[in-house]
């Protein structure tokens, strides 16, 4: 008696705490002849059970005995599932409700004092639970059936326990999971159903088993042409556990990831298997592969190859010379001593030097190290390495050590925004080291161009400012600041601010400039930048200036600005322009608002109580 209202209790305990949960999954499992059915909905009054199987229901199950026929945990979620007495397991097939965030089915389910080990989710068992945030699925379970999870939008975590003995996940069985980010499948499973993640169009990061088709098959395409259509962009990293091959096309056209991880099991990558991955940054290639196939890293163009072998194994050079063919930047002999990530970039340590290879982070700051240690040794950072900042868009400042003295080839490519120094050290550039870094600004402690720097080293590259020391040079709120002829200009915006104000004047080791510029392209592309404030000491405003601030909306030009040029506020969609001078002086360029955005002078316009510029 004591043990059911034991029962009782935690059962009533657990309603209350627990929002009650279920879907319209399917119950089509069906359970042999020597299984028991537990339906914890009522049962109608024309049920019926089989000689060696019994049907109980919840009301039924409460009786005050020394047993209960159901277990609590369960029937508080209203979860419905079928029984193998033979083999004390248990397939969850449904739920009945659709308010449950978080299920749980890693503890084992116990009725009439048999435990049952839960082996199976059934087909369409968590369908349309539209409120299911996260589910935790035990190491006992080996298989996932069809559409299991069918349309569950909110689904974000997908947890399977360590040592999983999962074989199998049905088709459609993640479909429509909208909200899920990543999922690791467990290295047991063997058979991946088809469109198994089609919809899932939030996803980020993928860890596979194996990869034997192309990727798009699970999202729900039917051939490897639709690899681009089907798998989401927002998928960047894919990590591949096992298997003994990359298959022909497997990730072609997935020009959106960023990031594949190859295991030591691998013998052969395949033609063509990551043709057009376009922003794949780098890929470690394990010692195990003997053969690669023509073509295979075709149009990679930001790619980084880390080859475990040291030189080209000859089964490369046997099945294709092409495998290559863009020429990107590979290293050989890549082993726990020689290479290391940390903060985003990638080093290689060759003849006792480290040298920067790749850059993968995600940080629009970045400090390059004077040393960096693998393994309780040190090295000094001596080299930038070609195609090493290649389209790393995302940095707005780095800061190169004094041990640095060589960059190579496209270095800094496409580093389109761009605040760098460069030490005294860097007596070698190669070249087009900062080609497409147009709205860069360069600081050379230099005063002038070392023999040792290609003629084009800064092709098509940024604004490039001489001589820089410690006395000549301040950033300060974000605002850069270079002293020429004992005035400070303003040189570029690193900062993070809506709103900017550009002072009077700027102090360096104590000595007072007025700031009296505002130099070329010094604000191009601060895309989020609303509103900036230009002192009266400013005097003139360079060509380019502010080109590209789409989101400012308004900018007051004091009566000082003399001088103003080409294009200075071009593709600032949103802005209005208020001018204290009562109309356009002499030295403003012709195209000086080269986009036709509204210009209100002096007699137009007036400051409110609020100091904001309002039309008379």
């Amino acid at each position: 008696m004591k043990k059911a209202n034991g029962i009782k209790i935690l059962s009533a305990l657990l309603v209350a705490m627990t929002t009650l949960c279920g879907c319209s999954g399917a119950t089509n499992d069906s359970s042999s002849s020597s299984s028991a059915t537990m339906s914890l909905e009522k049962s109608s009054s024309n049920d019926t059970s089989a000689s060696s199987s019994a049907t109980t229901s919840s009301e039924e199950s409460s009786s005050a005995d020394d047993s209960s026929s159901s277990d609590p945990y369960l029937e508080a979620l209203n979860i419905t599932y079928t029984l193998d007495e033979e083999n004390h397991t248990y397939t969850v097939t449904g739920v009945k409700d659709k308010q449950a965030e978080d299920i749980d089915l890693s503890r084992e389910l116990t009725i009439d004092n048999v435990i049952y080990v839960l082996v199976r989710i059934g087909d369409s068992a968590f369908s349309n639970c539209s409120s299911l945030t996260s589910i935790t699925i035990p190491s006992s379970v080996t298989s996932i059936g069809e559409l299991a999870f069918e349309n569950c939008t909110q689904l974000q975590s997908v947890t399977f326990e360590p040592n999983s003995k999962l074989e199998s996940i049905g088709g459609y069985a993640f479909k429509d999971c909208s909200s899920l980010i990543m999922i690791s499948i467990p290295s047991s499973v063997t058979i991946i159903g088809e469109s198994a993640f089609e919809g899932c169009n939030s996803l980020e990061s993928l860890t596979l088993p194996f990869i034997d088709t192309y990727i798009s098959y699970y999202f729900g395409a039917s051939m490897y042409s639709s690899n681009a259509h089907y798998v989401p962009e927002s998928l960047k990293t894919i990590i591949i556990l096992g298997g003994t091959s990359i298959p022909v096309n497997a990730f072609s056209d997935c020009s959106f990831l960023k990031s594949v991880t190859i295991p030591s099991d691998i013998i052969s990558i395949e033609r063509y298997a990551f043709y057009n991955c376009s922003a794949l940054e780098s890929i470690i290639i394990p010692s195990s592969v003997t053969s690669m196939g023509e073509w295979a890293f075709y149009a990679c163009v930001s790619l980084t190859i880390y080859c475990e072998a040291l030189e080209e194994p000859e089964g490369w050079k046997q099945q294709s010379n092409d495998w290559n063919s863009h020429g990107r930047p590979v290293y050989w002999g890549i082993n726990e001593n020689t290479f290391i990530e940390k903060d985003g970039v990638q080093y290689v340590i060759r003849n006792e030097e480290a040298s920067v290879t790749r850059y993968v982070g995600t940080s629009t700051n970045l400090e390059i190290p004077t040393t960096i240690e693998i393994n309780e040794n040190t090295y000094d950072v001596i080299n930038i390495e070609k195609w090493a900042f290649d389209r790393s868009s995302s940095l707005i400042s780095i800061t190169i050590p004094s041990s640095v003295t060589y960059i190579g080839d496209y270095a800094f490519y496409g580093c389109s925004a761009l605040s760098i120094t460069i030490p005294n050290s860097v007596t070698v550039i190669r070249e087009r080291a900062f080609y497409d870094c147009s709205s860069s600004a360069i600081y050379c402690e230099a005063s002038e161009k070392p023999s040792g720097w290609a003629s084009n080293w800064n092709y098509y590259g940024g604004i490039v400012y001489w001589g820089i020391n410690e006395n000549n040079f301040i950033e300060k709120d974000g605002i850069q600041y270079v002293i020429v002829n004992e005035k400070a200009v303003v040189t570029r915006y690193v900062g993070t601010s809506t709103n900017v104000e550009i002072p009077t004047t700027i102090e360096i080791n104590e000595i007072a400039y007025d700031v009296t510029s505002i130099g070329e392209e010094a604000f191009e592309k601060c895309s989020s930048l609303t509103s900036i404030v230009i002192s009266n000491s400013v005097t003139s405003i360079a060509l380019y200036a502010f080109v590209r601030c789409t989101s400012l909306e308004s900018i007051v030009i004091p009566d000082s600005v003399t001088s103003i040029g080409s294009s200075a506020f071009s593709v600032c969609d949103s802005l209005t322009i208020y001018c204290e001078a009562s109309s356009k002086p002499s030295d403003w360029n012709d195209h000086w608002n080269s986009n036709d955005r509204p210009v209100y002078w002096g007699e137009e316009w007036h400051y409110d109580e609020n100091g904001v510029p309002t039309l008379n």
